[in-house]
């Protein structure tokens, strides 16, 4: 199977993409286009984009959301929540496009299983060198110095009693989906991929040093701290334990 597989488009940013994405796919041919997240918070837009790569690509599109898709502009937002996004709406408007949802439950393409979820963080990937500098309530506020996270502004995923999920529970409770997708995949086929759109290793991290020519007027071999700082929001250990 020959998968061809992207994220993280912004096209809220760069509408031109998609046709460049689904022109480049095209010349791939693959067997299964995935995307796995962090294509447009606007829901509109994301559903138009994922309608033209269904058209343009001629094979099976599968689309994970990401952290980006559940913005919903926090608890006092006027439209479905994050959790209400991701269980119901992007779920229904994936099917009207014609691609195929993943983050709930598995989808079997010529005998391979796609599982998947979005993941979130629970600060387990944060960078170690920052231990004097940023700690649980610096987390947990997302913010540091001149940098925040804008998650906590625009993500509200509520919980079976209505108050909001912590970083660390949405963690957990990616994993768990994560994990009952998993047993379930197994008794219908005898190969998996598994989707997420946040890391599940540190490792994963890429951006783990500043290049030799330097960046930015940073000095080469260097981060700033307030670009260590976000390493905490990219994803979990526990997705990658899971995984192991």
């Amino acid at each position: 199977m020959r998968l061809v597989f992207s994220s993280d488009l912004h096209i809220e940013y760069h509408l031109e993409v998609v046709g460049l994405v689904a022109a480049r796919a095209r010349e791939l041919a693959p067997d299964v286009l995935v995307l796995a997240g962090d294509l447009c918070p606007d829901l509109r837009r994301l559903e138009r984009a994922l309608r033209l790569l269904v058209k343009e690509v001629k094979a099976p599109v599968l689309y994970l959301p990401g952290n980006h898709e559940l913005w919903c502009g926090g608890a006092g937002g006027a439209g479905p929540n994050s959790r209400e996004r991701y269980q119901e709406t992007i779920p229904a408007l994936v099917k009207r496009s014609g691609a195929l949802s993943l983050g709930l439950r598995p989808r079997v393409v010529d005998g391979v299983g796609f599982v998947g979820v979005t993941g979130w963080y629970d600060y387990s990937l944060r960078d170690p060198s920052l231990e004097d500098l940023a700690g649980p309530v610096d987390y947990a506020s997302r913010r540091f110095g001149e940098v925040r996270c804008v998650d906590g502004s625009q993500v509200y995923w509520p919980g079976d009693d209505g108050s909001a999920l912590s970083d660390r529970d949405l963690s957990a409770t990616m994993c768990g989906l994560l994990e009952r997708q998993l047993d379930e995949v197994e008794a219908r086929s005898g190969r998996v991929v598994v989707v997420t759109h946040m890391l599940p290793a540190r490792p994963l991290i890429l951006a783990a040093e500043v290049p030799a020519e330097g960046l930015g007027g940073v000095a080469p071999g260097k981060r700033p701290p307030e670009e260590k700082f976000l390493d905490a929001y990219l994803g979990a250990e526990g997705l990658g334990d899971l995984l192991a």
